[in-house]
């Protein structure tokens, strides 16, 4: 993937029109249509989350293709309840780590596929050890400049165990490589999905916050749906915007104590894995 890395970036940069005649890699990306973006792996036996502290990994793994993944993903996902995992692959060796957890399931929504890569999908991926009683995945209302391919947003809702309000939760990956307006447009899709919500919310990701301007729209959003930002031990080390330095990855709750949140050095992912430790209210 190195060469098509390298070749988004020449024509990034060089503004190259997006029009499929005139965009050399744009044949290298398939888009998958919305009804076809969501596949199950793996089958959770559980019909419930516990009422008590639940453990959580956030982790933008990049398609796990770098030699640590595996380890990693073992030594920070193990015992937690909830994964929240961007650039996720369908790919068989990254199967075979999922595979690892057992009696897991994940639900991915696939962006697009790679055509050179066996066709497999990469995309935004939550996973827990109980079936949720709903998922929805969601593409971008605009496609990123290049490849011409959407990011995703999946949505997933569990019950727990002696409450009456399903906790809903988010896996995010912002849109990029486009302007303001763009990203305005996929804070506000993922906003009117999670008006009508009245119990507790998981809301985290890589959400591409590039810009300050970029990041107080999400932190608007926060506000309006009465979500709070978690603050993580050692913060600082989070995956940061090449050129302007802003962190990209966050996390935002409701309904939640924060017992502990921790940022870990990561040679696994260009991103660093964060996990959280909260306690419903």
């Amino acid at each position: 993937m190195k060469t098509l890395a390298v070749l988004f970036l020449f024509f990034a940069t060089a503004g190259h029109a997006a029009s499929a005649t005139q965009n050399p890699v744009r044949r290298y990306f398939s888009r998958v249509p919305i009804e076809r973006a969501h596949i199950t792996i793996g089958n959770a036996q559980a019909s419930e989350l516990e009422n008590s502290d639940l453990q959580i990994l956030v982790w933008n793994v990049k398609k796990g293709v770098k030699e640590n993944f595996h380890s990693e993903l073992v030594k920070y996902g193990t015992g937690k309840d909830l994964f929240l995992i961007q650039e996720a692959y369908t790919a068989d060796f990254f199967q075979e780590s999922l595979a690892y957890f057992g009696n897991y399931q994940w639900d991915l929504g696939i962006s697009f596929t790679y055509r050179l890569y066996n066709n497999d999908g990469t995309g935004n991926m939550i996973g827990s050890w109980v079936r949720p009683s709903w998922v929805k995945v969601e593409h971008t209302l605009d496609y990123e400049p290049v490849t011409e391919t959407p990011k995703t947003t999946t949505y997933a809702k569990f019950r727990v165990s002696g409450k009456e309000r399903e906790l809903l939760v988010v896996s995010v990956h912002g849109i990029n490589f486009l302007g303001l307006g763009a990203f305005e447009r996929h804070v506000d899709q993922i906003k009117t999905n999670m008006m009508g919500h009245q119990g507790p919310v998981i809301f985290a990701g890589d959400f591409n916050t590039r810009t300050k301007r970029r990041y107080q729209e999400v932190v608007e959003m926060a506000r309006d749906l009465d979500l709070t930002e978690v603050g993580f031990v050692n913060g600082e080390l989070r995956m940061r915007s090449f050129g302007t330095s802003n962190i990209l990855d966050h996390a935002f709750i409701r309904g939640f104590k924060i017992n502990h949140a921790e940022v870990f050095q990561s040679q696994g992912s260009d991103h660093k894995p964060m996990t959280l430790d909260l306690t419903f209210l």
